[in-house]
């Protein structure tokens, strides 16, 4: 992660603010009042939860914010922005209009022939289809504490329930020391876990 010296503080309420009106966050970061070190603290963890629990919102992650997720914690953890539409050119406007405005010249059709209308059979009564089976979605796997496996976070589950160290989950993960210190804090807070440290090594308590 940036050093906060680093970070401009308008860009990150910039990003904030954006990701605030994307719709695809339930509750918003409130920025006012708050320091440059918590502001990055809550939409580290607002992005977190995106990416690891909610990965089909990536898309409609807005570009400053994906900016500033990238700014902070580089390639690891790199996000793409959802493509901006283009907008057609003014040239291209007038071209469609007058388009639109030149009449189609058409040819004259030749005039249809008169065709005897066949008698048609009285229709065999049609056999009732059998209902269509209902697919049943297949379940998501989930790990211990409610996270899909595969992402970052059932792997930190599986850490903490064994118990190790911040400095050596994030080097497994290939992730930040803040990365794994924001996944112990949302699991006290969202899964009301006691999360024991003894020695420096963070261990679930059963």
């Amino acid at each position: 992660m940036k050093d906060l010296k680093e970070v401009d503080l308008t860009k990150l309420k910039e990003a904030i603010k954006a990701l605030n009106d994307s719709g695809i966050i339930d509750v918003k970061v409130k920025t006012f009042g708050q320091s440059k070190e918590k502001l990055v603290e809550l939409f580290t963890e607002k992005m977190d939860d995106i990416i690891d629990n909610h990965p089909d919102k990536t898309e409609g992650i807005p570009e400053v914010t994906a900016e500033m997720w990238n700014f902070l914690y580089g390639e690891d953890t790199e996000v793409k922005p959802k493509d901006p539409v283009e907008e057609p050119t003014k040239e291209e406007e007038k071209e469609e209009e007058k388009e639109e405005e030149e009449p189609v010249k058409t040819e004259p059709k030749p005039p249809k022939e008169k065709k005897e209308k066949a008698v048609k059979e009285p229709k065999s009564p049609k056999e009732p289809k059998p209902p269509k089976e209902k697919k049943e979605k297949a379940p998501v796997e989930k790990s211990r504490y409610g996270h899909k496996v595969g992402t970052q976070a059932a792997q930190l589950d599986d850490m903490l329930f064994e118990g190790i160290k911040i400095a050596e989950a994030a080097e497994k993960l290939g992730t930040t020391n803040m990365r794994v210190r924001n996944h112990i804090e949302h699991l006290k807070a969202k899964r009301s876990l006691k999360i024991e440290l003894k020695e420096g090594i963070y261990k679930v308590s059963e």
